[in-house]
Order: structure tokens, then C-alpha cells, then sequence
């Protein structure tokens, strides 16, 4: 056998079992495969020519010279030897070649004596080289082969590996070109369904580029604003949106985040272009690229109405329901707070603390619904506009409490307590009746060394004198008045 040209080609990425993966199948005949096995013939000097490709159910016929569509179960063994060893066969009578066993294989009926074959290779599963088919030329006499026709040969099984090669980069480019569009359109799904989240939970995305100070904002930041999709802003224009307090705090977060990494999470208030007034709550963390901030991105909600309700929860679990004045929760928060201020700034305190006098006999003759009218009128008189800037509360039944840090104040706490008692004892006028009520005193100042425990103490000796005092007032009042 003479000796052939090594046979090489780029292998195409295709499994032995799926060539239709490229339509060579469901094609049928085809010019360029009818064109290369008529030049094999010829190149060759052998009458005829096919190319075969294989699969799991065996070998089919893709293209023929001189003979029509057949069966190609007859040339099994020499297909075979050219898909296991993976390289050309040039067999000059296969009679005469012991591989053969003295068999001599048909093609279409016809008994092939020389024979030759360059395989049709491409990747298999492994990524190694594999035999999907085979170029062949064949006569029914013996031939000779020599260097020149093996050579052209192998090249025109370089051009059928070529094809396919195409074929399947062509496929692949319309799978690709497929499957790009169908992630457009769940790309495309995708941002609608973010669109209408934004839209339905008051957020939005943004993020401030460091290099030009330019803020990105999605659709739903432009809404929260009352403004169109449109020009970006500045990051100067972004913080107009805030009020001054509420930007301070905004550039300092921001400025902290951009310095040292840390993500900030807060709310503050904020003003739209309409001019209306919200609660928002941002989100942002840095963007780094090579050990360099970048940018600070993040989230961006609208929620007022959500603090709106927290704020009324809030005020409910801290307000006296039928006096409208802090209740005795609110009334140990707002103490302890203080009395720790107090002492920090080296500032005056006082506390009062109220109770009404002969409030059970109000209960016990006129009834609670009355009690509770009283209540309310004493709630309303510690609202008063001169009682502005201090802290009052109900601690429960007829007790109440005033936290006073208005130094003027302070500095004549007897006259204070004097016109709180006066405010006190005004009638209280119900639908059916009048109610003479009244209410007795007692102050502390905090002392240097006071708590809040010390201070209460203080307060309540005190009111216990002042309310023996009006007591021993009245006795003698109504003395003199029988006198």
C-alpha cells in the first residue's frame, strides 16, 4: 500500500450521535456533497464515490456518485477500519488483503475490490478527534493509488470536514442568535417585573459614580421625586431634595460609606418637586475595583405611609387615651432622659408631681363617667400655652407629673406651684352638673448628686405636705366661715 499524506482538519464540536444537530439529514442531496464526490471520482480515476455519515442506528448515505440511495450495511468492515483506526485507508484489492479474509464486501450490490477512505472527523463527547463519516471512492476491479491521488483525496476530506465544520458553527450561531433573544425577552420580563415591584413597593435603585459625581436613578427613584424619567442629577441637585437638617445627615453618611467602607442604612425626611413632604429610608453600600472606591450604590423607599403608622403606634403605646397628655411609660423615658441631660450640661430640673384632691368623692357622688370628665379638663389644663416647653403625663388614677427645665421657671418654683394649683381648682362643668375640683402640689430640684429615684422621693414628701397644708387651709376656712 503506498503511503498516504497524514490527514488533518479542525475538528468540529459535534457528537458522533447528533449530526442532524446541523440539518446534514433532514437536508437531503445537497450540490456541495453532490459536487465533492463527483471530483473524488474523478481525482481519483474510480467510478464511484460517496459520502457517508454515521450514527447510533449505523451508517447513512449523504451523497453518491454513479450509484443511487442504498444500503450501506456491505461495507461495514471497511468502514469500520477507517472509524477505528481514525485515518485514511488505501486498499488495493481487498481480495488480496489478509484484513479482509478473503471477503470481499458489496456496495449497491456491487463487489468492491479497491477501495479507499479519508475519514470525516470531528470532537467528540471526550473533546477528542472521533470518525462521523467517511469520504470513500471504490471500483469493482483492482487499483493502484498513487502519492498525488491520496493527497487530493485527503484534501477533498479536509473541504467535507470544512462544510460540516460551517454547518455547525451556523447552528450554533442560530442557537446563540435564539437563545440571545429569548434571554432578551426574560430579560425584557424581568425588568418589567422590577419596574412594577418598584412601582408597587415605593423603591428604586441608584448609585453615585465617585469619578464624576453623577448619581443613576431607576424609574422608581424618578417617581419617589415627583419627577419624569430623564437627565441625571448631579449629586448637589440630588441633595437638594432634603432638607437642611435631613442633608446634613445624608452627606455624612455618604461621606462615611465613600470613606471607610461601612454600608448605611437610615431614615430622614425628604422633599419632593411637588413640594410634599415624605419619609424615605436609603440604603448604600461602596463599590470597589482594584482596592479603589468606585462608586456607592443602593435603595431607595418611600415610607411615609409606613411611618405614618409607626408614629401613631408609637404615640397610642406613650399617650394617656382619655386625657391626651403622656402616659407613665412615657413619663419614665422622658424622666430618665432629663435627669441624664441635667447632669451632663450642668442644667436645672425640677419635677412636679399633682395630685387631685378628694378625687374618689368625685367617683363616689357624681359617678366615673364625671371622674373621667375631670380627668380630661385636668389633662387639658396642663396643655396649657404657658405650660409650653414642659413635659406632662398621667402616671394613672389622679396622679400626674410635670417635668419643668425652663430655668425661669425653676427659679420660683413656689409661684409655680401656686398657679398650677390655682389652674387646678377651676369647676369643671358636665351636663348636668358642676364640679368643684382642685389639686395639690409638691416640686423638687435635682440635685447634684440626685437620681431619678432621689428626685420622685423628694417631690412626693413634698406633695404630701402641700396636700396637709390645703387640707389644714380648708379646716380653718370653714372655722372661720362658722364662726
Amino acid at each position: 500500500m503506498p503511503s498516504s499524506p497524514t490527514h488533518h482538519a479542525d475538528t468540529v464540536g459535534i457528537c458522533p450521535d447528533a449530526h442532524d444537530m446541523f440539518g446534514l439529514v433532514n437536508a437531503g442531496a445537497e450540490p456541495e456533497f453532490d459536487s465533492i464526490v463527483a471530483l473524488a471520482a474523478s481525482m481519483v480515476d474510480m467510478p464511484h464515490a460517496y459520502v457517508s455519515f454515521r450514527d447510533r442506528a449505523g451508517h447513512w448515505l449523504k451523497a453518491s456518485h454513479r450509484f443511487g440511495p442504498c444500503d450501506l450495511s456491505g461495507d461495514d468492515v471497511l468502514r469500520d477500519i477507517v472509524c477505528a483506526s481514525n485515518e485514511p485507508l488505501f486498499v488495493k484489492d481487498v481480495a488480496a488483503d489478509a484484513r479482509f479474509c478473503g471477503k470481499t464486501p458489496t456496495i449497491s450490490g456491487m463487489s468492491v475490490r479497491a477501495y479507499a477512505a479519508i475519514p470525516i472527523r470531528a470532537a467528540g463527547a471526550a473533546g477528542a478527534p472521533e470518525a462521523i463519516g467517511t469520504l470513500s471512492v471504490f471500483d469493482t476491479a483492482p487499483a493502484s493509488f498513487s502519492a498525488h491521488t491520496e493527497r487530493a483525496l485527503n484534501h477533498l476530506g479536509c473541504l467535507v470536514e470544512t462544510i460540516v465544520k460551517a454547518r455547525a458553527m451556523a447552528r450554533h450561531a442560530t442557537e446563540i442568535g435564539a437563545l440571545a433573544q429569548e434571554q432578551a425577552g426574560r430579560i425584557a420580563r424581568q425588568e418589567m417585573v422590577f419596574r412594577e415591584a418598584e412601582r408597587m413597593a415605593l423603591i428604586g435603585a441608584w448609585r453615585l459614580d465617585l469619578t464624576s459625581n453623577s448619581v443613576s436613578w431607576s424609574n422608581g427613584i424618578y417617581r419617589i421625586h415627583d419627577l419624569s424619567p430623564g437627565k441625571m442629577p448631579s449629586l448637589a441637585e440630588a441633595l437638594d431634595y432634603y432638607p437642611p437638617a435631613a442633608r446634613a445627615i445624608v452627606s455624612e453618611r455618604l461621606t462615611d460609606t465613600i470613606e471607610t467602607g461601612t454600608p448605611f442604612d437610615f431614615e430622614t425626611d425628604f422633599v419632593t418637586a411637588n413640594g410634599d413632604l415624605r419619609r424615605v429610608r436609603s440604603r448604600g453600600e461602596r463599590e470597589d475595583h482594584d482596592g479603589r472606591p468606585i462608586a456607592v450604590f443602593g435603595v431607595f423607599q418611600d415610607v411615609t405611609e409606613q411611618h405614618a403608622i409607626t408614629m401613631r403606634l408609637k404615640r397610642s403605646a406613650e399617650v394617656d387615651a382619655l386625657t391626651g397628655i403622656a402616659n407613665r411609660a412615657a413619663f419614665n423615658d422622658a424622666a430618665t432622659n432629663a435627669v441624664a441631660i441635667a447632669h451632663d450640661r450642668d442644667t436645672p430640673l425640677m419635677l412636679v408631681l399633682i395630685d387631685l384632691d378628694s378625687f374618689k368623692d368625685v367617683n363616689d357622688t357624681f359617678g366615673h363617667l364625671a371622674g373621667d370628665t375631670v380627668l380630661r379638663a385636668v389633662g387639658r389644663t396642663l396643655q396649657a400655652p404657658w405650660l409650653e416647653g414642659a413635659f406632662v403625663a398621667r402616671l394613672g388614677g389622679d396622679e400626674f407629673a410635670v417635668i419643668v427645665t425652663d430655668p425661669a421657671m425653676i427659679d420660683d418654683r413656689a409661684t409655680f406651684a401656686a398657679r398650677l394649683e390655682d389652674d387646678l381648682a377651676r369647676p369643671v362643668t358636665t351636663k348636668t352638673t358642676t364640679i368643684a375640683t382642685g389639686g395639690s402640689a409638691g416640686t423638687a430640684l435635682l440635685g447634684k448628686d440626685d437620681t431619678l429615684h432621689d428626685l420622685i422621693h423628694i417631690a412626693d414628701t413634698n406633695l404630701y405636705a402641700a396636700k396637709r397644708r390645703r387640707i389644714g387651709e380648708r379646716r380653718h376656712g370653714n372655722r372661720r366661715h362658722v364662726a
